[in-house]
């Protein structure tokens, strides 16, 4: 299968050899399945930008706790073993790892003429990073937990600032926030803009653009009043994301919503085989029937045009 990056990079007419850094928010498989395909076809001296919350050590434990005997491993995990097995040594001119956390640019030194992009890490918070590292520890004093550590609620999930010229755009990774008391300002309650940053017009939603992944803050700090919204669905499960509920909250901002890919419904009753055994006994079963879709908007650099969005495949517009 090829990874939807590659597909969407080909059919605008840009190799993969003009792509110089590759930025995964983080390790669930949804964001990483392909990636080490694409990594592996990037510029000679290309960067692989990671959450900040997965030093070289906490991959390390991670690694090893996926390799025991009669684990398998994690997808996620495994994707990632193999990115890293194309990192080069510094100095050596080749493809280098950078860390993505609050408060810091990223991706320096990119030559774009005058339009030289900014980039710019919104999380994870140095609390949420500490927290990630104790969390690991017992796996590299050798006490491993019988199951891998999750990204604490997706609060080690990167979020981008990306500003070129006079536009910004907000890449949200699946970063959560966190209504725990003492917790309030990791996630998005711990994002930053930058200090010289315009507030951004295009948003790529976290989290399918579910509750946990919207916050207060994206649209009273981080973006302008008349941005543009997207969303990837999520259709693993018979819940599909975003939820219609979702969508409402969002449309409710006075934002259009678009959906870049059908939200799967349940078809036919399912009448024959193991299927239509766990139907008659109960258990939600549906059998979805998807066609890919894409979002993609335009604008100009420099001034307040408004952007262009055009919808391909199965992309839903809600208003």
């Amino acid at each position: 299968m090829v990874p939807a990056a590659l597909h969407y990079l080909d059919s605008i007419g840009v190799g993969m050899d003009r792509v110089v850094a590759l930025v995964i928010s983080h390790f669930d498989i949804d964001h990483v399945r392909g990636a080490s395909r694409l990594f592996a076809e990037t510029a000679r001296d290309a960067r692989l930008v990671l959450s900040g919350a997965m030093a070289a050590r906490e991959f390390l434990a991670h690694l090893r706790l996926a390799d025991r005997p009669g684990k398998g491993g994690d997808a996620g995990v495994r994707e990632l073993r193999t990115l890293l097995a194309l990192i080069d040594p510094p100095g050596t001119g080749g493809r280098v790892l950078e860390r993505c956390r609050r408060d810091q640019s990223l991706l320096r030194n990119l030559q774009g003429g005058s339009l030289t992009p900014t980039t710019y890490g919104m999380a994870p918070c140095e609390d949420t990073i500490t927290e990630f590292t104790a969390q690991v520890a017992p796996i590299l004093a050798g006490n491993a937990p019988q199951t891998l550590p999750r990204p604490l609620l997706n609060r080690a999930s990167a979020a981008i600032h990306l500003q070129v010229g006079d536009r910004a755009i907000l890449l949200c990774g699946d970063l959560e926030h966190d209504d725990r008391i003492g917790s309030q300002d990791r996630g998005w309650g711990g994002a930053l803009l930058p200090l010289h940053g315009n507030p951004a017009t295009f948003v790529k939603l976290g989290h399918h653009g579910s509750q946990n992944g919207d916050h207060e803050d994206i649209w009273n700090r981080l973006t302008a009043a008349d941005c543009v919204v997207a969303a990837a669905p999520y259709t693993a499960q018979v819940d599909s994301l975003p939820t219609e509920a979702d969508i409402a909250r969002i449309v409710s901002r006075g934002h259009t919503l678009y959906v870049a890919g059908a939200t799967a419904t349940p078809t036919e009753t399912i009448e024959s085989g193991t299927l239509g055994d766990l139907s008659r006994a109960g258990v939600k079963v549906s059998r979805r029937k998807e066609r890919p879709g894409a979002v993609v908007g335009t604008c100009s650099a420099i001034g307040d045009d408004a952007w262009v969005v055009t919808e391909y495949g199965s992309t839903t517009a809600h208003r």
